[in-house]
């Protein structure tokens, strides 16, 4: 097997946890639980931009660098709207602060309308993994 093919197989890897957390997200948010939805929202697009890194050859070992590698690879490079990097940091920021910071809620709307955002996300990040563009290999 080469080393294409198996970061091919981290790529789908990734995106299977990035469809499994949409689907959390939205049973989450069914039940009233916006925390946990926006937890699993910002675990699905993370897991989405994973995939597409993956498939390039290259991991991070922290959110931040992956965050970054998004606005400065993906983003800046015009692979993705600039709407995309901007949903990313937001998710990342509410996320951090649902999980660390005490009496934090969140808006039902907002949250829903977060998830169509999400889905086209992960819709994006899918099709640039299976197209093969985007940043030259490891």
């Amino acid at each position: 097997m080469s080393n294409n093919d198996n970061c091919q197989i981290l790529a789908r890897y990734w995106l299977d946890k990035a469809d499994e957390s949409l689907v959390a997200a939205k049973m989450m948010a069914d039940a009233n639980m916006l925390g946990m939805a926006v937890n699993r929202q910002y675990y699905a697009v993370f897991y989405a931009v994973c995939a597409f890194l993956a498939s390039k050859g290259l991991a991070y070992g922290k959110h931040t660098a992956v965050q970054t590698a998004l606005h400065r690879d993906i983003v800046k490079a015009g692979l993705v709207p600039r709407e995309m990097g901007a949903l990313f940091s937001k998710l990342f920021n509410a996320r951090h602060d649902s999980d660390y910071k005490a009496f934090v809620t969140f808006a039902r709307e907002e949250v829903a309308q977060d998830m169509f955002k999400v889905e086209e996300f992960i819709r994006v990040f899918r099709q640039l993994v299976e197209d093969e563009r985007g940043l030259p290999a490891g």
